[in-house]
């Protein structure tokens, strides 16, 4: 236990007198060394299995869209948007959004990105 004490002085209307005060604080109780462990070990399996195949095609889908949008950015920053990156990102659109949740669900957002830029071009 911490434990800390301070005289002050606080002043009354006709004295001073001095006043302690103190606060402790208890010490976080420390994890049983073994939770770690075990909670590794659980994960160990999963872990060793690597991204599945659907992950795998979702991350390659995911990279080809930003591309095209990194493209698309350029060409509107230069002045000039390729036609053929426009007409290319509707074909990535749809496909695998992958077995990990937060890869589907950064996936799905950057779909609809690319949507929306798309049908803000072609209109």
């Amino acid at each position: 236990m911490i434990s800390v004490e301070r005289a002050m002085q606080v002043t009354a209307p006709r004295a001073r007198m001095p006043v302690t005060t103190s606060f402790a604080l208890a010490p976080a109780a420390a994890p049983a060394p073994m939770a770690g462990v075990q909670r590794v070990a659980a994960a160990a399996p999963l872990m060793a299995a690597g991204p599945s195949a659907r992950d795998v095609a979702a991350r390659r889908r995911a990279n080809a869209l930003l591309a095209g949008l990194s493209a698309m950015q350029r060409g509107l920053l230069g002045g000039r948007v390729d036609p053929a990156e426009l007409a290319r990102l509707p074909d990535l659109l749809e496909g695998e959004d992958g077995d990990d949740p937060a890869l589907a669900e950064a996936l799905q957002a950057i779909a609809l990105r690319a949507r929306i830029e798309s049908e803000r071009r072609r209109g």
